[in-house]
C-alpha cells in the first residue's frame, strides 16, 4: 500500500494503522463523541480486525444522523432506534441471501489476501496450502529466510521470505478470512456488497420514527464505499451512478471492475459482524438520547469526533485466529446505565 505520514506515528502504510492517539478535544460534547467512537472501534477491532473501520464509518453516520433527526424533527428516539435494529436484521438476511459460495480454496486465499491487504505472495502460498490440506488442518505462520511450505503430520507451516511482524499478522488475517469465506461464503468487497442490499430497507414499513431509522441505516451502509471513492478524490454520487450490482470502483486504476472476477470479496460473516456492532451501538446510543422529555446528551455537540480510535491492527476483514472476542453482552451499551460506554470526566 501507499505510505502516508500519520501524525505522531510517522510513515505508515495505509490500512496497516488504526490511529489510537488521544486528541485534546476542548468541548465536553466532543470528548464524549470521541470516546463513543473510540469505544466502538476497540470493540469492532476485536470482532473483525481492521474490518473495524467499516463498523466505525457506519456507526458514526448512524450516530450523527440519528441525533440530528431526533432533535430537528422531535422524533421519539426509541422508535428511531427500533427502526435501525429492524433495518440491520433485514440487511443481514439479504446479505446471507446474496452471499457467494466459494468452493475453491485457491480462489478463497487470493480473495482473502486482497481483503486484508496482504502481499500477493501470501495469497499464493496460502492457496497452495489450502488446496492440499483443505479445511481440516491447522495452519501456522513463521518468519523464515526462504519462501517455503513445510508439511507436518498435524499441521501445515508457512515460512515467509523476510517476513516482518506486519506481514506475519496479515498472513494470519488472510488465513482467517479465507476460512471464513470457505465456510460461510463471501460478498462483494469495497462496500459494494452493502450497496447491493439497500433495497431490503426500501421494502420495510413502520412508524415515522422507524422509517427514519431505515433511512439513516440506508445512508450509513453507503459510507464504506463512499469513503473509498472520496479518498481517491472522486465524486461518490457520480461513481455511484456508474456502478452496477457487479462492478465497483477500483482506486488504483480509477475504473470500474467486475469485483467477483477480480477476487475483491469480503467474508460475509465479517461484514455482518461489523454491521451488527455498528447497529447495536447506534441503536443503544440513540435510544438513550432522551428520557422523560429531557435530552441526556445534546445532539448538536456530538459532532463526528473520530480522533482516537482502535489500537493498531493489521488491515483486513477478519481477525486472526485467537483474536479478540466481543465483550460479554455484545455491543457497547448506552451511556448512563447498563454498564455503558465509558465517558470522560
Amino acid at each position: 500500500g501507499q505510505l502516508f505520514d500519520v501524525p505522531g506515528v510517522g510513515r505508515s502504510r495505509a490500512g496497516a494503522v488504526v490511529v489510537g492517539l488521544e486528541y485534546a478535544f476542548v468541548k465536553p460534547g466532543e470528548r464524549i463523541g470521541a470516546e463513543c467512537m473510540r469505544t466502538l472501534s476497540r470493540v469492532a477491532v476485536g470482532l473483525a480486525g481492521d474490518g473495524a473501520s467499516r463498523s466505525v464509518v457506519i456507526g458514526n453516520q448512524i450516530l450523527t444522523q440519528g441525533f440530528a433527526q431526533v432533535k430537528d424533527r422531535h422524533l421519539n428516539p426509541a422508535e428511531v432506534a427500533r427502526g435501525i435494529g429492524m433495518g440491520v436484521a433485514a440487511v443481514t438476511r439479504e446479505l446471507y441471501r446474496q452471499k457467494i459460495a466459494l468452493r475453491d480454496p485457491v480462489a478463497a486465499a487470493r480473495a482473502a489476501a486482497i481483503s486484508v491487504g496482504a502481499d500477493a505472495v501470501i495469497g499464493r502460498l496460502l492457496g497452495r496450502v489450502l488446496a492440499k490440506v483443505g479445511k481440516r488442518w491447522r495452519v501456522e505462520f513463521t518468519c523464515g529466510s526462504a519462501t517455503a511450505i513445510q508439511f507436518h503430520d498435524d499441521f501445515t507451516e508457512i515460512s515467509l521470505l523476510e517476513a516482518d511482524g506486519t506481514q506475519l499478522a496479515r498472513a494470519r488475517c488472510a488465513y482467517a478470512a479465507a476460512m471464513d469465506m470457505l465456510q460461510t461464503g463471501a460478498v462483494l468487497g469495497g462496500g459494494l456488497g452493502l450497496l447491493r442490499v439497500r433495497g431490503a430497507l426500501d421494502r420495510l414499513r413502520g412508524t415515522e420514527g422507524e422509517q427514519t431509522g431505515f433511512r439513516i441505516l440506508r445512508d450509513a451502509i453507503e459510507q464504506p464505499a463512499a469513503c473509498i471513492v472520496q479518498n481517491a478524490n472522486k465524486d461518490f454520487s457520480r461513481v455511484l451512478a456508474q456502478q452496477d450490482i457487479e462492478r465497483g470502483f477500483d482506486v488504483r486504476s480509477g475504473k470500474l471492475l467486475h469485483y467477483a472476477n477480480h477476487g475483491i470479496l469480503d467474508p460475509v460473516s465479517t461484514v455482518i459482524k461489523t454491521l451488527a456492532q455498528a447497529g447495536r451501538f447506534g441503536e443503544s446510543m440513540i435510544a438513550s438520547l432522551k428520557q422523560g422529555g429531557v435530552y441526556l446528551l445534546e445532539p448538536d455537540i456530538l459532532a463526528p469526533a473520530l480522533g482516537g480510535g482502535a489500537p493498531s491492527s493489521p488491515s483486513g476483514g477478519a481477525s486472526p485466529p485467537g483474536g479478540g472476542a466481543p465483550p460479554p453482552g455484545g455491543g457497547a451499551p448506552p451511556p448512563g446505565g447498563g454498564g455503558g460506554a465509558p465517558l470522560p470526566p
